[in-house]
């Protein structure tokens, strides 16, 4: 009797272990079958990418179908004249701004610094200037020829003027004169420094030829005062720029403007010997924060 009674009870302490065993286990694994939290990354925050972006305009119009590019990147303005530009990398942009029937802009830039956050926008807005008419000059002229940024030789209703003496060319051309806005560089932070004094441009002309032109004859360039007959500037300097290079950059001081009452305009001379075609700046200093 007392024997079956040990063996019930060896029973019941082996079912107990097995019990005991079986909750252990499945314990165990409902742990590891548990989900952990999952990490998800955002794609687009792998993407490294700045933007450029801005509008054109002429004057205050807003200029749709300008074609804009910042190297191999290219974007076209909307009805707004607003465009947006996808860059890839930290470094000067060079962008170009370009319309049929107006003057392209090449030489704007726009600079992702070193420091920039990923998707850091530059804001590059800028003016074209529809081209002028070109009006004819031929190398046997016996009179003096007025070319104006209107087309015709009433320099009291324009901005710019070429004055040409009679047979200061050599070969018979066409010349216009257009004024416009020199883009001002832009860049994605600002770093404080010193007071300088540099030269502001008050106005800007681009004359164009149909071909190479040398002077034979001294050719006076005209700029219309946009102020009032009483208000004028002293000390206008002009620079000029022959090849198209990076804002700011190669622009040489090549005379001093001499404001005329008659004409309220600051004129300044190309020597003979000179090229008439090229992009000229008339230039006051100021103070600036750099």
């Amino acid at each position: 009797m007392t024997k079956m009674i040990m063996k019930k009870s060896d029973l019941f302490k082996i079912g107990v272990l097995l019990m005991a065993t079986t909750l252990g286990t499945t314990g165990c694994s409902f742990g590891e079958d548990e989900k952990k939290p999952e990490i998800v990354v955002d794609p687009a925050e792998k993407t490294i990418e700045y933007y450029i972006a801005g509008k054109v305009t002429e004057g205050t119009t807003a200029l749709s179908g300008v074609e804009v590019k910042a190297g191999e990147v290219t974007a076209t303005t909307d009805a707004e004249g607003a465009y947006k530009l996808t860059v890839d990398s930290k470094k000067v942009y060079t962008v170009t701004f370009s319309k049929e029937g107006y003057m392209s802009i090449d030489n704007a830039t726009a600079t992702i610094a070193d420091n920039a956050a990923n998707r850091s926008m530059v804001s590059l807005s800028v003016k074209l200037s529809k081209k002028a008419p070109e009006k004819e000059v031929k190398a046997d002229a016996e009179e003096e020829v007025v070319v104006t940024d209107k087309g015709d030789s009433n320099i009291s209703q324009a901005e710019a003027a070429v004055i040409i003496p009679p047979k200061a060319i050599e070969t018979t051309t066409t010349v216009s004169v257009t004024p416009y806005e020199e883009p001002a560089a832009v860049t994605t932070t600002v770093t404080p420094g010193n007071n300088v004094e540099t030269p502001v441009a008050i106005a800007n002309i681009e004359v164009e030829t149909a071909q190479e032109v040398t002077l034979a004859k001294p050719v006076t360039l005209a700029i219309i005062n946009k102020a009032s007959e009483h208000t004028t500037f002293e000390n206008v300097e002009v620079y000029n720029q022959k090849t198209t290079t990076r804002a700011g950059e190669n622009w040489n001081k090549v005379a001093d403007a001499i404001y005329d009452s008659e004409t309220n305009s600051y004129k300044f001379t190309l020597p003979a010997g000179a090229s008439l075609s090229g992009k000229y700046s008339m230039r006051v200093k100021s103070s600036k924060t750099t």
